[in-house]
């Protein structure tokens, strides 16, 4: 078996077996808001669910034109994300897991082709292989936050920040992934764009 899937199946593993855990397997095919579901962050109001529906429906960041405005107002890159999930999956729970998932998975890969170039020998499983095994980006997986994404974004930039000096593209690649990364923490952080 090669590493990379051996990886990818332990994060789908351990992102299983937390949802198992803390029930939340079931709410999968759930659609959005419902009560039923005990998952934090997945009413039409949120921070992030709040955008993305609103650019499905009305192409506008501005909740459906109600006026509402978020208690923690972030970037829209997270928001498109969820978008474009909800656009392919449905406005169901299990869309905002998938795209998780896929970013988590993503970052622990990155971090593996990293860990590759820079650690000799069969020690370069390692960094990786404890990211994959470190419980919190799993419990991330299952709610509607960007830390996932930024996860993504920080482990890819500096993936294609290494392998820069190969081709310009990579350094293309790295500083598209790191200006999505500032355009995420634009308000965040309180960078006045």
């Amino acid at each position: 078996m090669k590493t990379p899937t051996i990886l990818i199946g332990v994060v789908f593993i351990l992102t299983l077996v937390h949802g198992a855990v803390f029930d939340k397997l079931s709410f999968l095919f759930l659609p959005l808001g419902d009560p039923s579901a005990a998952i934090a962050g997945d009413d039409p109001h949120s921070p992030f669910v709040g955008p993305a529906l609103s650019l499905l429906e009305t192409r506008t960041y501005n909740y459906g034109g109600e006026g509402h405005i978020s208690p923690t107002l972030r970037g829209p890159s997270y928001p498109i994300a969820l978008a474009a999930a909800f656009l392919l999956f449905g406005k169901y729970i299990g869309s905002f897991v998938f795209l998780n998932f896929v970013f988590f998975a993503s970052s622990v890969i990155f971090l593996w082709l990293m860990s590759k170039r820079l650690i000799v020998g069969k020690w370069a499983i390692l960094p990786p292989l404890a990211l994959a095994l470190f419980w919190e980006p799993a419990s991330l997986v299952w709610l509607p936050s960007y830390e996932a994404f930024s996860l993504f974004l920080v482990t890819g930039a500096f993936y294609g920040l290494l392998r820069s000096h190969e081709h310009a593209t990579w350094l293309v690649f790295s500083g598209a992934l790191f200006g999505i990364l500032i355009f995420l923490g634009s308000v965040i952080f309180g960078f006045d764009l």
